[in-house]
């Protein structure tokens, strides 16, 4: 928009002033650091073992994403369990897109 001319440089970064952004970029750093950690693969891990069948791990899932985001906010929710929802998702021979979208919608309905 800048470079296009339809903005000035004011415009451009005034979203930075906002102080979600950088809270939710906060947020994505914390997550990427328990994925580096092994957290988010130990816990997928034990979801996976524990629900037994599909049906009841996306239950599990969307439960336990639906009750954090009751605790902080659903972008915070989202954000530290969506490394885990991919590799739940890859474990399970499913697109992540078939558990991340629901993980979404469960957040908001748990806030």
């Amino acid at each position: 928009m800048y470079a296009a001319g339809v903005l000035d440089a004011n415009q451009v970064f005034a979203g930075f002033g906002d102080p979600v952004v950088p809270f939710l970029a906060g947020l994505f750093v914390i997550s990427e650091g328990l994925d580096a950690a092994g957290v988010t693969g130990w816990a997928g891990h034990q979801l996976i073992s524990r629900a037994g069948s599909r049906s009841r791990l996306v239950v599990a899932l969307l439960s336990f994403v639906a009750i954090l985001s009751a605790l902080i906010t659903p972008n915070g929710a989202v954000a530290a369990l969506l490394p885990m929802g991919v590799l739940v998702a890859l474990r399970i021979r499913r697109a992540p897109s078939q558990l991340l979208m629901p993980l979404a919608f469960a957040a908001s309905a748990g806030s």
